[in-house]
């Protein structure tokens, strides 16, 4: 079974996530701020991450970015970032190291396909 970090401090977002990926058959973990999330990847190894990219700032999102690819290490790790501003994040250096970058509101259909790989 695929594992999946949902990185995001709002958490009604974080339960609607974790629900609609639970009930496609992944398994997921939540975390709603950067120290915790590290943590869940270090213990956890999951194959996924969905991160928004503000935690409380974008600043904070884009730093737990490229923490979190230098985490990862030599494990693959598709991280997926999502945000309502991906037009200003997409001219960043670290738009690079996202696999995907989503425009907010997401598709759950179009979020699971890149997690599912279809």
């Amino acid at each position: 079974m695929k594992r999946v970090l949902v990185v995001d401090d709002d958490t009604d977002q974080l339960e609607l996530r974790s629900a609609i990926l639970e009930t496609a058959g992944l398994e997921v973990f939540t975390a709603s701020a950067a120290p915790q999330a590290l943590s869940m990847l270090e213990q956890l190894r999951p194959q996924s991450v969905v991160l928004d990219l503000c935690l409380p700032s974008e600043s904070d999102g884009v730093d737990l970015l490229k923490r979190l690819r230098e985490s990862a290490g030599r494990d693959p790790l598709e991280i997926l970032v999502v945000s309502g501003w991906t037009a200003n994040f997409q001219v960043s250096p670290e738009a690079a190291l996202a696999d995907h970058i989503l425009q907010k509101p997401v598709r759950s259909k179009d979020l699971l396909k890149l997690i599912n790989g279809d």
